[in-house]
Order: C-alpha cells, then structure tokens, then sequence
C-alpha cells in the first residue's frame, strides 16, 4: 500500500487529538540477541529511548504500519514480523500539539532482521 501525504491542518488535529486516542504499532526488533531501541527526536519522551513505532494512518493494515516505520526509523527493509506481542496504552501530560495531547492505543510487534539491511546492519 502506498501511503500519500495526509495533511490536517494543525488547530484541527488538536481538536481530534484531544478527544479520541491514536492507533499507534510498536516493534520490538531483535536480532542476535540485541533490541534496537531508538531516541526520540520530539514530544512526548523527546530524548528518551523507545521502540520504534508510531501512528497508522487511515486505510493502512496494522503490518504494513510496522514495515513503514521500520524502513523509516531505521532504514531495514529486510525485516519480517514474528508475532504480535499484545497491546499497551500510553498517556502523556504532553506532545508535540501541545499540553493533554497524546493518548495512543498501541498494538506490538516482534520483529527480525532477515539477512543484512540498507543500513549495513547484519
């Protein structure tokens, strides 16, 4: 699936954001091992270790989310998903859109490195 540009406008996703949760994937990769764990570059948690994830967009399947913000976050493309691990929820006093802003309903994934990725991880 090919996912285009959705653009909100900002006084708009404020509104959605602070009256219904976001549906958000997580990926717990693991190869020999090791977790991957990335920082975070913005709110909530700016500067703190995580998994990688994030949000799933309209129309997009909860798997080609989780491949999505692999590639992105960590420029992997020959990862496979081996599970679902569960589900999580998280609530931050604050986010990026400002104070009360981050309720996300989180599903988890397993993940492996199948090979050597584009990053030159092996």
């Amino acid at each position: 699936m090919k996912i285009g540009p959705h653009y909100i406008p900002e006084k708009l996703y404020r509104k959605i954001l602070s009256v219904i949760p976001v549906a958000c994937v997580d990926v717990v990769v693991v190869h020999h091992g090791k977790f991957l764990l990335v920082k975070r570059k913005v709110k909530p948690a700016k500067g703190q270790w995580f998994t990688i994830g994030g949000r799933v967009v309209r129309g997009e399947k909860l798997e080609d989310a989780v491949m999505r913000h692999i590639k992105r976050e960590a420029g992997a493309k020959n990862m496979k998903i081996v599970k679902q691990l569960g589900s999580r929820e998280t609530i931050f006093k604050d986010s990026a859109h400002g104070p009360g802003h981050a309720h996300d309903k989180h599903r988890l994934f397993g993940s492996g490195l199948v090979g050597k990725s584009d990053a030159g991880q092996s």
